[in-house]
């Protein structure tokens, strides 16, 4: 049996907190009719770490 390191526990749950995190963001996007996927994306590529989304009528505004 393979022993894992504190460090790799902690980026499985990391990995598992982020997924878990990005269910409702794409959920939100894609009842206002955009691409949850990209819209995910765009907001975990940014540099800006208070990045918020406005979804309206099917437009996408990122801050």
């Amino acid at each position: 049996m393979a022993t894992c390191t504190v460090l790799e526990h902690l980026q499985v749950g990391a990995h598992i907190a982020k997924n878990a995190l990005s269910y409702p963001r794409k959920l939100v996007a894609k009842n206002a009719g955009v691409n949850g996927s990209v819209v995910s994306e765009k907001i975990l590529s940014s540099d800006n770490p208070r990045m918020d989304t406005m979804l309206l009528l099917g437009t996408m505004k990122i801050y």
